[in-house]
């Protein structure tokens, strides 16, 4: 039987999430959303960009573990831009990578699927440990604090910008700033944009510490007070 968030879906969309592997987690998924503040509209959309995700991976995706970055970048790239599927469907690039990306994170958190940090490129896991030490010794954060509250949106800042490559702080320009917090925050209340700011900019003040010049990166972040 149907979960009760599914139920309230449309029957197009009921029809997408049955019978997959990703059916029984709905509603775990939009009690997430709400526990993060997300906006009504986000809550509605969201579900149904899992669904299409849920759709097109159903006779590709026999475990729920294998529903991790590697496969929502193939829809995402490979799928979306020659989908035939229902015309309504979601196919927004940002906003079903942003779902599908909260998705991922939300199985994560719950055991669900197996914690890929092994797949973080070896620069991007030094470089968040060393940033961990920073919290733990010069800032004084508490384990949960730091995982939580920092690192899970730094680690993502520097996916987006440097998975395949050395990590060049000082080559980004306010804008990137600007633009990683509007794509990572999408639908969040202003509670939940002022953490990923909080997180970047103790960051950044990590990076001052090795010489990097981050006044005009800072600068970018103060909207999001």
């Amino acid at each position: 039987m149907l979960l009760k968030s599914l139920s309230r879906l449309s029957k197009a969309t009921q029809a997408w999430f049955s019978g997959t592997v990703l059916s029984p987690y709905v509603d775990g998924y939009v009690v997430y959303l709400k526990d993060r503040g997300y906006a009504r509209a986000t809550i509605n959309s969201y579900p149904r960009a899992v669904a299409h995700f849920a759709h097109w991976s159903a006779p590709r995706l026999s475990a729920l573990e294998d529903g991790d970055e590697k496969r929502v970048r193939c829809f995402v790239d490979n799928h979306l831009p020659r989908c035939q599927c229902a015309p309504r469907c979601i196919r927004t690039r940002t906003e079903v990578r942003a779902a599908l990306m909260r998705l991922v994170a939300w199985l994560r958190s719950e055991g669900l699927i197996a914690d890929r940090a092994r797949d973080i490129p070896t620069a991007i896991a030094a470089e968040l440990d060393a940033f961990d030490r920073y919290l733990a010794e010069v800032r004084g954060l508490q384990e949960a604090t730091r995982q939580q509250g920092q690192l899970k949106h730094v680690r993502l800042f520097l996916l987006a910008h440097f998975a395949h490559g050395a990590i060049q702080v000082e080559t980004l320009a306010p804008g990137d700033i600007e633009r990683f917090v509007r794509h990572c925050t999408a639908g969040c209340k202003p509670a939940s944009v002022k953490q990923v700011c909080i997180a970047l900019r103790s960051y950044l003040r990590f990076k001052t510490t090795q010489g990097v010049d981050t006044v005009r990166l800072a600068a970018a972040l103060r909207s999001g007070d």
